[in-house]
């Protein structure tokens, strides 16, 4: 037997609302917490237990509702929006490091979902917009974003475990050796550019104190000792190699040169203000010094720049 809906009169459900209301309004926070429990429990029963066809055709009712219905937009005053960015703020303050955690993980969670469902064209668009946004701020505007990203880092700096501190600089380290090894070339491709359309710059921090680098490198050296040394020695080659740099003056003339450290020669090379260091290529190897020397002399008589011809 099917169990009949009870039906209420117009003045028994306003009753009913009204108990309602007075129960929610005077409930105490633990019992709140408990009935958001039961709920929760209750609504993942639910959801567990529905096939995913019915699960389809609820979402598809949601779906044609919502469509159905006009949006409720309920205007705030000045002073009610005022008190509930103070509410948002407190709350955000009082968070514990779990809470920050969990809610993290839903916010990315959602932007996944959200960004699943957006089409290569809406993508584009949305692209679009966020460049318009950014071109278009005030002054104020991008000072106060800045402000809030420098709150945002510095809590995030702190409520960092030392733990964490160290893996982030290990993977930064790790990131940064990638990226100099890959975009080697074009990164001094584009400093030279850059420092022939601004000849003369200074530093400011040169400015402030032309001791800078000096007392920089000292401090390094105290706190690093016998890295340089250390360095050299593991980027040394065990021979002894004849190179040859095309172009190194812009002239269309060509460098062949000696050495067993290419590393250390190169970055020689690129203080006196040759070009072409990056692409470098290597002649012949030998195993003792003289050998090499007697190779590089022969290429300085073909018309090769170089050391036995006073360059």
């Amino acid at each position: 037997m099917e169990k009949k809906k009870q039906t209420y009169t117009p003045e028994q459900k306003e009753r009913k609302k009204a108990r309602n209301a007075i129960y929610l309004a005077n409930r105490t926070s633990e019992q709140v917490a408990v009935a958001n429990a039961k709920h929760k429990i209750a609504n993942a029963k639910w959801a567990a237990n529905r096939s995913p066809q019915k699960a389809e055709e609820q979402k598809a009712k949601y779906k044609a509702t919502r469509a159905l219905k006009p949006e409720k937009k309920y205007p705030l005053t000045p002073e009610q929006k005022a008190q509930r960015k103070i509410k948002f703020n407190l709350k955000q303050a009082n968070r514990s490091v779990e809470e920050i955690a969990e809610d993290k993980a839903k916010a990315k969670k959602a932007n996944a979902k959200s960004r699943a469902k957006l089409t290569p064209e809406q993508k584009e668009q949305k692209k679009i917009k966020i460049a318009l946004v950014k071109a278009n701020r005030s002054q104020e505007k991008i000072a106060a974003d800045k402000a809030k990203k420098k709150i945002v880092n510095a809590r995030c700096r702190a409520n960092r475990s030392p733990q964490r501190v160290e893996e982030q600089k290990a993977s930064q380290k790790i990131y940064g050796a990638q990226y100099h090894q890959e975009n080697k070339i074009e990164s001094n491709k584009a400093s030279r550019e850059w420092h022939k359309k601004n000849p003369g710059y200074v530093s400011p921090c040169i400015i402030k104190n032309p001791n800078w680098g000096k007392e920089y490198k000292e401090e390094w050296n105290k706190t690093h000792p016998g890295y340089h040394k250390q360095y050299h020695l593991d980027s040394d080659l065990g021979y002894f190699a004849v190179y040859l740099i095309q172009n190194y003056n812009g002239l269309g003339d060509a460098y062949v040169g000696q050495t067993g450290n290419l590393y250390t020669r190169m970055s020689n090379h690129r203080k006196l203000g040759r070009l072409n260091t990056e692409a470098y290529r290597i002649l012949q190897c030998f195993e003792t010094r003289e050998q090499a020397l007697a190779f590089e002399a022969i290429q300085h008589e073909a018309g090769y720049h170089g050391y036995n011809n006073g360059i």
